[in-house]
Parts: structure tokens; C-alpha cells; sequence
């Protein structure tokens, strides 16, 4: 709350969030509302507010025209006279959060929180439209394969909206579970959702009216889904939760096979704990061979007919995602993003790189996240081996949403070289620049340290960095894939460089 300067008036914020609800009706009392309060006679003379929920606080302006009022998803800016907002900042998670996802064709990002989505234009890093819950919480989302809809629960529905507009065009009946787990078939035709008391839903956007209630009595809690590339087989994550400790939770994974347009289970097999975190998933491979992150490592399956077969265990993290010529498995290793050759159990590290948390389709957009909840944005087929990638790489870029990084890194040249190369960058400010060049499996291959520079275009050859093919130890490094990375301030940036002898 806050006094008017004259104290004259008493500014008061309400957030909903502390009012009672009754039956999971409506709201009972104010909502997120600001009041103002006439001193001397107590009485209420002007309320405002916004279509943002959970008003924290306000700031009232020295000359009471404006307030900064201070929600979990916003701030707005509040012209007190004319009763409009002068301006907002979105770019706020609150603590409920249900992150982030990438359409398949990564061009679109969506972040979640209890009462917001966030619709993001990943060419251009710009926020594209933000949808409010209204006084609902949403719990979980999925984007459909043809990129135009994305489905979200929302007690008491599963909505699918247009992914452009956020409008809803179909929503379905649904009691919501304990986790917001939710997934489109790879044709987009079908929704898996989780629902309360260990069901799960299978909805049929063809038809709406038909929905398929799916229960096994030992699974108390469904926490992920997945559907192979023909949705012949559809996958799903259970828990058994132990009447004493987590420890003794038993978890499953469950197969069901599609016939006609009914899902009919095949089979359950029992699992080492699973990791069931906001960016786990499964994956597959091909119709028959899955991928399943487990607590620490991930298991690689063969579902046969009657049973499934362990292939490979493999020491990576979720998520993970297969490459598009399935060859290659995208996971994480201790915060950092891991790439495993699986078939030959070969990982190739990546100590520059994030632990990443989304990767489109066609490997050309993968994301990752830094500890300061930067969005970094790589071509994840460049990562790959350089027989995988017919085309140089166009690298990464380093963004925070809403706001683009003006630093870059360029591509060496000449690339292909033997034996020597520069490498071009731009600085946005004077920064201290160090970079570094690795072994395409990560290992540290030379250091170079041009210090300390000014803002400016070091593009050309005079004035680019220059690499003459040696690694610390004064040696000729031999023919391969090697990785270079910038350090420039908060500014970092990696690309890919060929050695042909």
C-alpha cells in the first residue's frame, strides 16, 4: 500500500492468490485490483487494474499521476488519470513455471508460466503475443507438428489454440492431474494428457466427441508421453507411488499400439527411476527403438512384440532428441550438452555449450540455457560430425529474448584451410576477448588471448584473429572438425572450423 503525497488518499494492491476460493468456484473477494481509500472518510473512491493476476505491489509516482504496478508475469506502467496502461514488461517467469518449448519447425518458442504463455518469434527473437490464463492456471503445453496449434490444459480443460492468435478453436473435457504432462502425435492428430487419480486422456482432434480414458492400476501418476513417427505406438512414463518413501516409488513405462483409431495396450516393463523433470522426453529412433532417460543415464529399447529389449545404456541426461537421420542422440551431461554417436556408444562432449533443452525436427534449431536464463540458439546439425553437415555451418547466436545481442561471431576464413586461418568478430562494446579452440570431442587445443578491445568490426584479415594451426604445445594439429568459441564480457559464441591436409 502506499499514501498519496498529501496523504489525502491510501493506495491498496489485492492479490488474488491470498483470497479464499470455495469449491473451485470463482474467486471470493478482489481481484489483483488496486483501491483507493478516501483518509478522512474511509470511504472508496477509484479502483484500477490490468488484465495481468497477481499483483505483488505498487510504486506510486511523486506526483501521484502514475503507478508501476509489480505482478509475477509483468510490470506495468499505470497512467492513474487517464486509466490506461503507458507501458509493460513481460519478459517475467513467475515461481510456477511449466518452461519452455520449441515448434518443430524452430521457429516459434513458447514459454510458460501458471498464468501466462508466451508466444516468440525465434528468427527475430520478439515476443509475439501473450496469452493470459484469466484467472486459471495453465499446466502444461505441446506445440503440433504442423506448427499451427499448440494444446494446453487448463482446468477444466485441454484447449487447443492457434498458435499465432492464441485463441482457442477446440477444447476438451479434463480433470486436471498432477503434472502437466501433455504431447501431440507425430501427425498431430492425437493428444495424450495426464489426468487425475492415474488416468491419462487420448483425444482425437478429428473427433472430438471421443475421448480415450486410459488407466493401469498399478500407475498412480502419468508424467510423460510420446508417440512413434506413423503413431502406431504411443509411450507413456508411470509412476507407483509407495505409500512410504520416494525411494520406493516403482517406475514403468507402457506400451500401447494403435488399432483403427483405439489405442489397445501391448505391455509394461519396470525402469530404474525415472527422470521426470519439466525438459524430460522420449524418443524414437525408428517405429520400434526408443529412447528413456533415466534418473542418470538413459536406456535405448527395442520394443518387440510381446516384450522389450535393453539395447544400450548410455551416460547422458535428459532431454533428448534423435537427429533427423536418427544416427546421432542429443542429450546433456553435467549441465552441458552431450551428442552420442549411439549405435557405437561414442559421446562427443561439448564444454562451451549449455545444457540445451529443445531441438526442432530437422536439427536446424536447437536451444540451450545458461545459469543467468540466457536463450542461446545453435544449428544443431553444425555440431554434428562434419560428414553428417554437407554445408559449413552458420553457428549460434546469443540472445536474451526481447533483446538482441549486438556482439557476433563470424566464420573463419579461408574454411576448409591448411594450415593457418583468421577468425572474424564483432564487439558491441570494449570488452576483454579470449578465445578458445577445441577438439571436436572438447578437448582444449589452444588458447589465444587478444586482451583487451575496443567496440568494432573485426572482420577483415588486418584486423581478424589469426590461428596458425597449432596447439598449445607449439605442435601441427592434424586434419578434423574443430570448434572455436569467443569470450568477449557476457558475450559468448561458438562456430565450427575444418583443418584439410
Amino acid at each position: 500500500m502506499a499514501f498519496s503525497p498529501d496523504s489525502q488518499r491510501l493506495y491498496v494492491t489485492t492479490e488474488t492468490s491470498r483470497l479464499r476460493r470455495s469449491n473451485y468456484g470463482p474467486w471470493i473477494g478482489w481481484d489483483d485490483q488496486v483501491r483507493v481509500w478516501d483518509v478522512k472518510s474511509g470511504q472508496q473512491i477509484d479502483t484500477f487494474g490490468t488484465e495481468f493476476t497477481r499483483l505483488k505491489s505498487m510504486t506510486l509516482s511523486p506526483n501521484e499521476k502514475t503507478a508501476l504496478l509489480h505482478y509475477n508475469d509483468a510490470v506495468v506502467l499505470w497512467d492513474i488519470e487517464e486509466k490506461q496502461s503507458l507501458n509493460r514488461w513481460t519478459d517475467f517467469i513467475d515461481s510456477w513455471w511449466w518452461g519452455m518449448g520449441l515448434s518443430p519447425d524452430g521457429q516459434t518458442l513458447i514459454s510458460s508460466s501458471r498464468e501466462f504463455i508466451k508466444i516468440w518469434d525465434v528468427p527475430s527473437r520478439q515476443l509475439r503475443r501473450l496469452v493470459s490464463g484469466e484467472k486459471e492456471f495453465f499446466q502444461g503445453f505441446a506445440i503440433s507438428p504442423d506448427n499451427k496449434k499448440f494444446a494446453v490444459v487448463q482446468d477444466p480443460w485441454v484447449q487447443v489454440r492457434n498458435l499465432r492468435t492464441g485463441k482457442v478453436e477446440i477444447q476438451f473435457p479434463h480433470r486436471v492431474g498432477f503434472s502437466p504432462a501433455i504431447a501431440f502425435s507425430f501427425s498431430g492428430r492425437w493428444i495424450a494428457a495426464e489426468e487425475d487419480w492415474g488416468d491419462f486422456l487420448v483425444l482425437d482432434i478429428k473427433n472430438p466427441k471421443k475421448l480415450q480414458t486410459i488407466k493401469q492400476e498399478q500407475i498412480n501418476r502419468y508424467y510423460r508421453f510420446a508417440f512413434n513417427k506413423n503413431d502406431e505406438y504411443l509411450v507413456a512414463a508411470g509412476r507407483a507411488v509407495a505409500a512410504g518413501r520416494a525411494e520406493d516409488d516403482l517406475h514403468w513405462v507402457s506400451l500401447w499400439k494403435r488399432e483403427r483409431d483405439t489405442f489397445v495396450f501391448q505391455y509394461e516393463w519396470q525402469v530404474p527411476e525415472l527422470h521426470y523433470g519439466q525438459r524430460s522426453t522420449f524418443a524414437f529412433a525408428s517405429d520400434t527403438v526408443l529412447a528413456v532417460p533415466i534418473r542418470d543415464s538413459i536406456q535405448i529399447w527395442k520394443l518387440l512384440p510381446n516384450r522389450p529389449k535393453l539395447l544400450k545404456t548410455l551416460h547422458g541426461e535428459a532431454p533428448v532428441h534423435f537427429s533427423s537421420n536418427t544416427r546421432y542422440l542429443f542429450a546433456n551431461r553435467n549441465d552441458k550438452l552431450q551428442i552420442w554417436d549411439w549405435r557405437e556408444e561414442t559421446p562427443m562432449d561439448y564444454p562451451s555449450i549449455p545444457a540445451y533443452f529443445a531441438l526442432s525436427r530437422d536439427g536446424s534449431v536447437l536451444l540451450s540455457q545458461t545459469d543467468t536464463g540466457q536463450i542461446q540458439i545453435w544449428d544443431g546439425n553444425a555440431l554434428l560430425p562434419a560428414e553428417y553437415c554437407p554445408i559449413m555451418p552458420h553457428g549460434k547466436q546469443l540472445v536474451i529474448l526481447g533483446e538482441v545481442k549486438r556482439n557476433q561471431l563470424l566464420q573463419n576464413f579461408p574454411n576448409p584451410f591448411n594450415p593457418e586461418t583468421w577468425i572474424p568478430f564483432r564487439l558491441a562494446n570494449e570488452s576483454d576477448v579470449t578465445i578458445r579452440i577445441y577438439s571436436s570431442t572438447g578437448q582444449l587445443v589452444r588458447h589465444l588471448l587478444p586482451g583487451v578491445m575496443s567496440a568494432g568490426d573485426y572482420a577483415s584479415q588486418a584486423q581478424a584473429v589469426y590461428w596458425d594451426g597449432r596447439n598449445q604445445m607449439g605442435e601441427s594439429v592434424s586434419s578434423g572438425v574443430y570448434l572455436y568459441t569467443i569470450h568477449a564480457g557476457d558475450f559468448s559464441a561458438t562456430r565450427k572450423m575444418l583443418i584439410q591436409k
